[in-house]
């Protein structure tokens, strides 16, 4: 009768020790492929080489300076002579704005579509920058 114990035991412990074979075999199958992201954001490049797209950075002079997309025009929205700026802006053109987050961009576009300038937001700039854009300046 003392035999019954111990069977039980080892049966019970044998079921739940990992086996190497076991170690071995992955439990929830082969990793998953994670998709590359584009380096190069071919669709919006093609946008922004159409001959009346115009790209304007609405940072700061010293954001600008440390890096900026090729060829940006330079408007700080947080200048006094942003209005001004803004009014020499050809109203035949599509602008592009951007910033390092999107709250400058968009507040930017508000004040250009209330004056009926053709513009939209692209992404903040670090996101630009990582989409592979060709970047100018200290530090792109």
């Amino acid at each position: 009768m003392r035999i019954w114990p111990i069977i039980i035991l080892s049966i019970v412990t044998s079921c739940s020790t990992v086996t190497p074979v076991q170690r071995a075999v992955p439990r929830h199958g082969p990793p998953k492929a994670v998709p590359e992201k584009p380096f190069v954001n071919e669709r919006l490049i093609k946008r922004l080489k159409q001959a009346n797209a115009v790209v304007i950075d609405v940072r700061t002079l010293e954001e600008f300076v440390n890096g900026h997309v090729v060829g940006a025009m330079h408007i700080d929205f947080l200048r006094s002579d942003f209005e001004k700026e803004v009014g020499k802006l050809d109203r035949r053109k599509h602008y592009y704005l951007y910033c390092a987050s999107g709250n400058r961009s968009g507040k930017a576009l508000q004040y250009l579509l209330a004056r009926g300038v053709k513009a939209e937001t692209l992404e903040p700039y670090e996101t630009l920058k990582s989409d592979g854009l060709a970047l100018e300046g200290l530090s792109p």
